[in-house]
């Protein structure tokens, strides 16, 4: 009779559980459009937000095999690896990107990843592996004249442009006749697609004009002065006729920019004024900062220095102010989205906190309180233990038990503490990997100290899921091999 009383409740608690379970496991599903969303957002503001979200998308997507999720989720996230000067991660995570693009059907997906690849090769003047992927991205619209097809040429022939413009870096080399032509003829062949593109198309006047400046810059590049001012000209009767004000900016600061090469200051500042009106139309303060620049030079070469020193002191005052708000817009953007983040992790533990209420409930059926009490002083007792018998001998009792009460409170001490009771930790980590940031630092901490992802994920405030993407992202900073175990690493140090 008791065993059946038994194994009834058992079934019971058991259904129960996986009930609550799934409902636990759907209430973490992603919301990919909304997570892409947010590595957008924060690329400027907060990097390590956007990385540590693009790579809870790799997982998901590797664990959906969505290929074509692969590729979107990193795009932000290569750049900003680029930018912290992990050149290499970078490329190797173009290439997997490509590698997945390739297994899908989406053109476009493929195209892009290859332009991506492409200017990777670029910027590392490997220009053969970089005309290779242009001419791939060619060869995938060869035979298509839709306007996805006619924008992706476009913008592959203005790519390769401008790998021989880029040679030229610095000066150090100065293009032949020959490549001035190729450069020539890669601009004309991007405008020659860009017209193609349908007048409906929303994209339209946007790479049209693209199109048109770029064969301006190409016979800058080629010291064409007069055809630069003839496709400027161009740009400017675009904009007369479309209202377009990027056509006009474009147009205006191109004849200044070419009037300025002939020597015409007059002109060319002329032509400045009149971009400089337009940009204070349109409130575009970053570009007035260049403007301001080009005016106070072209001042300082009539030797007006009085104006020349007027339109310095713009540009640094206008500099200062864009900094200010600039840095001002990112703080308040960061405090709405941390805040918004927050929010949703407190529903999602709101949610936790009932299923797991009622797991509990079930536990705790038939229990006495105090068998109960002393349950808990038993559990408690055997953490401690455990945490102690993990670290090394010679530490006291005392100060495993102050840094795991630290560590269970979130408290700011912890970190310091632990360095002084593992002077070498800290050091021994750089000196693996000397880009570790402090919160990796902590992380590793907790695993030497035998802390669960789950019991880091409960007193770092954070979801599990978090801390499985934290571990996936420090292995990989720590370039240890698939074979070796994390936790077993980090406390053998």
């Amino acid at each position: 009779m008791k065993f059946l009383m038994y194994y009834r409740y058992h079934k019971i608690f058991f259904s129960t559980f996986f009930f609550l379970s799934s409902l636990l496991f759907f209430s973490q599903e992603i919301d990919v459009q909304k997570k892409l969303n947010l590595i957008d957002s924060v690329r400027d503001i907060d990097p390590e937000l956007a990385l540590k979200t693009s790579d809870e998308l790799v997982l998901y997507a590797l664990k959906t095999k969505n290929d074509e999720l692969f590729v979107n989720a990193q795009i932000v996230a290569v750049q900003i690896i680029k930018n912290q000067g992990n050149i290499n991660e970078a490329l190797n995570r173009v290439k997997e990107m490509v590698t997945a693009a390739k297994k899908t059907n989406n053109r476009s997906i493929k195209a892009m990843s290859l332009m991506l690849l492409a200017t990777f090769y670029n910027e590392l003047h490997l220009v053969t592996d970089a005309e290779n992927a242009f001419n791939e991205v060619l060869s995938i619209y060869k035979d298509e004249e839709s306007d996805e097809a006619n924008k992706f040429k476009g913008n592959a022939y203005i790519s390769k442009m401008h790998i021989i413009i880029n040679k030229n870096n610095d000066g150090l080399y100065k293009s032949s006749p020959e490549e001035q032509s190729k450069m020539l003829s890669f601009a004309r062949k991007a405008l020659s697609y860009y017209k193609k593109i349908s007048e409906s198309n929303k994209s339209y006047n946007f790479h049209y004009i693209k199109g048109l400046g770029n064969l301006a810059q190409a016979h800058t590049e080629a010291n064409n002065t007069d055809s630069v001012i003839y496709y400027s000209n161009l740009l400017v009767d675009f904009a007369k006729k479309n209202n377009n004000l990027n056509s006009y900016l474009l147009g205006y600061h191109s004849l200044g920019n070419a009037y300025a090469s002939k020597n015409d200051l007059e002109t060319a500042l002329y032509y400045r004024f009149k971009t400089l009106a337009i940009l204070d139309s349109t409130k575009n303060n970053d570009d007035k900062l260049v403007v301001y620049k080009e005016i106070a030079d072209n001042y300082k070469k009539l030797n007006d220095s009085i104006k020349s020193q007027e339109y310095e002191l713009k540009y640094f005052t206008l500099k200062h102010s864009l900094d200010s708000i600039k840095n001002h817009a990112r703080i308040d953007a960061h405090e709405q989205i941390v805040g918004e983040i927050k929010e949703e992790q407190d529903q999602y533990e709101f949610i936790s906190m009932i299923v797991l209420g009622i797991l509990l409930s079930l536990m705790i059926i038939g229990v006495i309180f105090f068998k109960r009490n002393r349950k808990k002083s038993k559990q408690k007792q055997e953490e401690i233990s455990k945490k102690l018998e993990s670290v090394q001998e010679d530490k006291t009792a005392d100060q495993v038990k102050e840094l795991v009460a630290l560590a269970k409170k979130n408290d700011l001490a912890f970190l310091p503490t632990f360095n002084k009771v593992f002077p070498h930790f800290r050091d021994t980590l750089l000196k693996r990997q000397p880009k570790l940031t402090t919160n990796d630092i902590k992380f590793c901490a907790l695993i030497k100290l035998n802390f669960t992802s789950k019991e880091i994920a409960q007193y770092t405030f954070v979801s599990i899921k978090t801390v499985e993407s934290k571990r996936y992202r420090l292995r990989k900073k720590l370039e240890l091999d698939s074979a070796i175990d994390l936790n077993k690493w980090i406390k053998n140090i």
